[in-house]
């Protein structure tokens, strides 16, 4: 009797969908608890006359169980359970007292939370909350206040990615997008109202952010920026054209005093 690889699975799925213990279940085959385990496991298979009871048992049959080539139970109810790595949550205080032995301060520190993490998160991987408003955008990615982000400190941001940035001049951090611009690098505030940071020897990388998550709650920010970068803009706008209409009244007198010269 052939089976496939996925045979395991689908006793276990068949046997979930009709809402049986592995203890029942075997009751029902004439075998032992441990023989189901082993059958889910994929430790052994079933001989002819215990296949036949099992899919009796599971109400499939035995083309679906070995093979997955024919009807099977039904299993909308069934939720899939995954196993998914964490990441710790960490501080403001505890993210600048990362060093170089990552190992060592992740085992020790004291995380508040953990958060799932991306299937590409390295080991020394941890999440952290940002605060403030300055990578948040009008328009496009945006990171409102509360967002949490997820860093990688064995990858370096690279030009256009986003990190996180030890400023040693201030004693903090910083997370923004780096940017290189003809040699030059820059830390780049997504919101509008924030200039650009030369990135100095004072600047060192902590390590590139490779994942995000957010309320949805957390949206209604964006509107504020924009309004308040329309403000800005506004504000700009009256200036200039203040300025043009002194202009033009100095223009005015000067072209009068001109046709009121008289000739020498």
């Amino acid at each position: 009797m052939h089976f496939d690889e996925s045979f395991p699975k689908r006793v276990a799925i068949a046997r979930a969908a009709i809402g049986l213990t592995q203890d029942e279940l075997a009751k029902k085959v004439g075998i032992v608890r441990r023989q189901v385990a082993a059958y889910e496991g994929g430790e052994a298979r079933p001989r002819e006359k215990a296949l036949t009871n099992l899919a009796a048992a599971l109400g499939t049959s035995i083309s679906w169980l070995t093979t997955g080539k024919g009807d099977g139970p039904d299993t909308s109810h069934i939720k899939r359970t995954v196993t998914v790595r964490e990441v710790p949550l960490l501080s403001h205080v505890q993210v600048m007292g990362i060093g170089f032995d990552f190992d060592d301060f992740i085992k020790s520190a004291s995380a508040s939370d953990f958060i799932p993490a991306p299937p590409e998160a390295g080991e020394y991987a941890f999440a952290v909350e940002v605060n403030g408003n300055s990578m948040e955008s009008p328009s496009g990615v945006s990171f409102p206040d509360g967002t949490i982000i997820i860093v990688d400190p064995e990858e370096m941001p690279d030009h256009g990615d986003f990190g996180l940035f030890v400023l040693s001049d201030s004693n903090g951090f910083t997370f923004k997008q780096y940017i290189l611009d003809q040699g030059k690098g820059y830390l780049r505030s997504l919101n509008p109202l924030y200039p650009l940071i030369p990135a100095s020897e004072a600047i060192t990388p902590i390590g590139k952010v490779i994942s995000s998550q957010q309320s949805f709650n957390k949206i209604r920010y964006n509107s504020n920026i924009e309004h308040q970068a329309s403000n800005v803009q506004s504000i700009d706008n009256d200036d200039i054209k203040a300025k043009m209409l002194i202009l033009e009244s100095k223009l005015d007198l000067i072209i009068e005093l001109l046709s009121n010269k008289k000739p020498t």
